[in-house]
């Protein structure tokens, strides 16, 4: 699982742009659960990926609206 959260937080830190969103360079949390099935093939909600990111604390510098 650690790897998965590690991956997970360099993919981020790549950017939306990295991984073909082109309208704009912010994170949101449909595109992180778009994100989390592309990589993981793992199925999650936008509450889900909420939940994840308020517990590893990382809404602070990644999410916008």
């Amino acid at each position: 699982m650690s790897c998965e959260r590690d991956r997970l937080k360099a993919e981020l830190k790549r950017g939306p742009l990295a991984h073909g969103f082109t309208d704009d360079q912010r994170w949101t949390l449909g595109r992180i659960k778009t994100l989390i099935g592309r990589l993981f093939r793992k199925g999650c909600t936008v509450q889900g990926v909420a939940k994840l990111l308020r517990r590893r604390r990382h809404i602070g510098g990644v999410l916008s609206d």
